[in-house]
């Protein structure tokens, strides 16, 4: 009994030694945990005593049955589903390579079944954390989910030494009257599969920096397409604010003369045309944040553009954390959600509302607009294919949500659609 008090206890210490590595692992991909520290140290604690109960009773799965565990707080983390599933197989790949590694280097130099298994246990842990904390320096923190192809390749490697390491096992347990020369051979043939597997870091990296710099460079040019266009609408309403200035004078004589003259009927039908003239000057948003002003009052000329009643009320400090990009993604697709669905209507029930409010370093948007059916289902999807800028789509909306630690409340009822987000720390 106390032998199995003293095993339990040790496979505890040996996996929270282990949770120590694989949570430096994660984080210096992923960042901080997202999720609330009590949950989330909750959660941990769960699946660590689970990880030693398992393990205690399969032995076995002294090493990679951790590794395994920790799957269950990989939501923990920000970051796409592709990376995780890529990463976490590198980390099983590495903890399954460090158990055989440690394996073949005990069959090859000892002989007696309790030194092999005490040396493998050992062993296999400190190799597992020299490899684990060797990744983290071939890469840096994920910023962009890879294309699938790409994605696809990069996980073959890790997926291939899962299916060939264990051969070289059987291969060792078969050969056991000569292992220490077999031994040796596999030992130089695993540590070429490890730094196989830790190249998958460095190339991530790499396919990672390029499609990041690719990404910047169409978000950089569309920002100077766009501010191309903020600047000449607003020379436009420059243009016509100077040219009623211009008539001013005479229009103002032409009333009044009117007025004398008791003309009400051409007084009347006078005013509606200067009205026209007055309402062909749109209105220019400034909240402070140029990302924010441009890409508002960009969206907001090309609804009204398409017959589209628009009514704001955006109150915005100077100095908010939010750039082009964000500000893109966020604010031009929720507007052009509200575009495609407004060009559904005839144009007499085209309206849209939209709010946006800040207070204490939170910012609250709401956009509604009428439906042309009854209800939808929820949650939405966007029906334009995704773009390298992951610019288009709730998706990318959630994203930038997610950034900044928000939440999205929908509701589509009644013919009428609304999307009310919180953002924190703006």
């Amino acid at each position: 009994m106390g032998e199995l008090i003293l095993l339990f206890f040790l496979i505890l210490l040996l996996n929270i030694v282990d949770s120590i590595f694989i949570l430096r692992y994660h984080q210096h991909l992923y960042g901080a945990v997202c999720w609330n520290r009590w949950k989330f140290a909750i959660r941990l604690v769960i699946v660590v005593l689970a990880a030693t109960v398992v393990i205690s009773a399969i032995p076995a799965m002294i090493l990679w049955g951790m590794v395994l565990a920790s799957s269950a707080w990989m939501g923990a983390y920000q970051g796409g589903k592709k990376n995780k599933v890529l990463f976490q197989v590198v980390l099983i790949s590495l903890a399954v390579l460090s158990f055989i590694l440690s394996f073949t280097i005990a069959i090859a130099f000892f002989k007696d079944e309790i030194t092999i298994g005490i040396f493998t246990i050992l062993a296999s842990h400190v190799i597992f954390a020299v490899m684990s904390e060797t990744t983290r320096h071939f890469n840096q923190p994920v910023l962009v989910d890879l294309p699938r192809k790409m994605w696809l390749v990069l996980l073959s490697i890790p997926a291939a030494s899962l299916i060939c390491v264990p051969a070289f096992s059987r291969m060792v347990a078969l050969n056991g009257d000569n292992a220490s020369g077999i031994g040796r051979t596999q030992v130089i043939i695993l540590f070429a599969v490890f730094f196989i597997n830790i190249m998958v870091f460095y190339l991530f990296g790499k396919f990672s920096e390029l499609l990041s710099t690719r990404i910047d460079a169409a978000v950089l040019k569309q920002q100077i397409k766009m501010q191309e266009k903020y600047y000449l609408a607003v020379e436009e309403n420059h243009a016509k604010v100077r040219l009623l200035q211009h008539d001013m004078r005479n229009q103002i004589n032409a009333i009044t003369t009117m007025f004398e003259e008791k003309q009400m009927e051409n007084l009347g039908q006078y005013l509606k045309e200067i009205g026209g003239q007055v309402n062909q000057i749109e209105k220019i948003i400034v909240t402070g944040n140029s990302s924010i002003d441009t890409i508002l009052n960009i969206k907001i000329s090309e609804l009204i553009g398409c017959d589209v009643k628009v009514s704001t009320n955006i109150l915005l400090p100077k100095g908010i954390r939010m750039d082009f990009r964000e500000a893109a993604t966020l604010l031009g697709n929720l507007l052009d959600n509200v575009m495609d669905e407004c060009l559904q209507l005839p144009k007499e029930k085209r309206e849209a509302k939209i709010q946006i409010s800040y207070t204490n370093h939170i910012m609250f948007i709401r956009i509604s607009n009428p439906m042309a059916v009854a209800e939808k289902q929820l949650p939405l999807k966007s029906e334009k294919p995704d773009s390298e800028l992951h610019g288009f789509g709730m998706k990318s909306v959630q994203q930038v949500v997610d950034q900044f630690n928000g939440t999205i409340k929908l509701t589509a009822q009644d013919y009428l659609f609304q999307i009310s987000i919180v953002l924190y720390d703006v």
